[in-house]
């Protein structure tokens, strides 16, 4: 099981992959959502976080939604908004609320930087995401501490239009990706930067297919 939470072993269709979904409900079955989530953002902040360089919304709603996506192959709740893959139920329906509450985390404010840092109850949170994800997971998104927002905002995005164009049943190209950023207002915009350009696009194409392997 804990092979499977880490991304050792992918999810694969057919019967395998109902096993896996019944046995991750399983080992979530003594918490709810927001719970959960208030464990990975408190993991996240705690990993690439400080009172010196606080870990801001933007920034971690990248990383988790990187991490489900290994982990469950299919991020859940993340809506197309301007800034690429974003869950607002993380900051209006409770688990930014009780990662604080129970001080996993604190707002945290340096010269430059706004967001969060570890609170007085870190080792609580980072114990149950070890218990339920693994310290392997958490290894996996070292990757990406060096990755500017916009990079982590180029990935994301492309890798959620590649996911519209396999459910459509297309093929994976530049420009069907870009019919995808075109078709969604708060995504349109996109494609007049820099960082959406065909020569980026085509390399978070082949970087999803390198992450995450079914792409």
């Amino acid at each position: 099981m804990q092979e499977l939470l880490t991304g050792r072993i992918r999810l694969v269709q057919g019967d395998k992959a109902i096993g896996g979904r019944k046995e991750r409900e399983s080992a979530n079955a003594g918490h709810n959502w927001a719970f959960n989530e208030a464990v990975v953002i408190s993991a996240l902040v705690n990993k690439f976080g400080s009172k010196i360089y606080p870990l801001g919304r933007m920034r971690y709603t990248k990383l988790s939604y990187l991490m489900h996506r290994h982990v469950e192959n299919k991020p859940e709740g993340y809506l197309k908004k301007a800034a690429g893959p974003y869950n607002p139920a993380n900051r209006y329906k409770g688990p930014e609320t009780i990662a604080q509450k129970r001080g996993y985390i604190e707002i945290a404010r340096s010269e430059n930087f706004s967001g969060f840092a570890s609170g007085r109850n870190i080792d609580q949170s980072l114990a149950y995401f070890n218990q339920w994800y693994g310290q392997e997971v958490l290894e996996w998104l070292e990757q990406f501490r060096y990755e500017k927002n916009e990079k982590l905002e180029l990935l994301a995005t492309v890798d959620m239009a590649i996911q519209d164009l396999q459910i459509a049943g297309r093929e994976v190209t530049v420009e069907a990706v870009k019919d995808v950023l075109f078709a969604h207002e708060e995504w349109r915009p996109k494609l007049m930067r820099q960082i959406f350009s065909d020569s980026h696009i085509e390399q978070a194409i082949a970087r999803c297919k390198a992450l995450f392997d079914e792409v």
